[in-house]
Parts: C-alpha cells; structure tokens; sequence
C-alpha cells in the first residue's frame, strides 16, 4: 500500500498547498513529514488524532469510505450475534463516541501488533539462517587449522 497516497488525500482534504503546512497542522517538524514521505509510512496514532472523522480502516489500508459516516447509530452485538445495544433502542448515541474511538484505536494497535509479531518471526527466520551459516564456517575453519597442523 502507498501510504504517500493517503498523506497526499489528507494533505488535499484539509487544503495545504504545502508539505511543510500539513506538518504544522499535526505538530510535527517538516522533517518529520518529508520522512513519512520518502519512507511511506506515517504515525497512525497522529494522524487518528488530528483527523478523528477519518476512517481508520481507510488510514490503514487506503480501501472504502475516507470519512466516517455521522450519526449513524451503531449496533451491538454480543458473542452470540444478538443486538444487545447501549441505550433504550439498542444503539450507540453520540455520547458513546469515544467509546468506538477507542475501540478504532485498538484495532489499530492490534494490527501494528500483528505486524510487529510477523516482523519479528522473519527476523527469527533470519537469525536461524545466519546461525547455520556461522556454524558452516566455524567447521570449515576447524577443518583449514587442522589440515595447517597436520603440516
């Protein structure tokens, strides 16, 4: 996914001619946000703060809707898939907003845990790879000063 993409829809969204307005606007340095540019990345939790009416699903994978839809009431569900609701109609009232916000913001970190574990058992991958190839060598090395004995 092009994350420079979704910066450049944001920047649009909010009308900043310039990178380094955009920058302002989330309270980072220019330098900052030339980074997430050249490396297409961003910080997920900036952005979810200075754009709440943003979807984090879209922030996350530049697929459906960019903006939230407003006052839609949101139903809830227990295990069993029954509407157990909130309030006396079984929705979610604008006073439970920070409630879904911050449940967007745990599925956020839940997937930049998941990625993080993904990362991590490359990386494991890795390391047993460079292990065998550093075990190969030693033996060979013991083979080179034994022959070099011998002589």
């Amino acid at each position: 996914m092009d994350k420079t993409l979704i910066l450049e829809e944001l920047r649009k969204y909010k009308k900043f001619k310039t990178q380094t307005e955009f920058a302002d606007f989330l309270e980072i340095t220019p330098q900052s946000i030339s980074k997430w540019y050249k490396r297409n990345t961003f910080n997920i939790d900036i952005l979810t703060k200075f754009f709440p009416e943003v979807s984090t699903e879209w922030l996350l994978t530049g697929e459906g809707e960019m903006l939230k839809k407003k006052d839609a009431p949101i139903s809830v569900s227990n295990i069993n898939g029954d509407n157990i609701g909130c309030g006396h109609d079984n929705t979610i009232n604008n006073s439970d907003v920070a409630i879904h916000a911050l449940i967007e913001q745990i599925k956020v970190k839940d997937l930049q845990i998941n990625k993080s574990q993904d990362q991590i058992s490359i990386q494991q991958e890795q390391i047993t790879k460079s292990q065998e190839q550093i075990s190969k060598s030693q033996e060979q090395i013991d083979r080179l000063i034994s022959l070099l004995e011998k002589k």
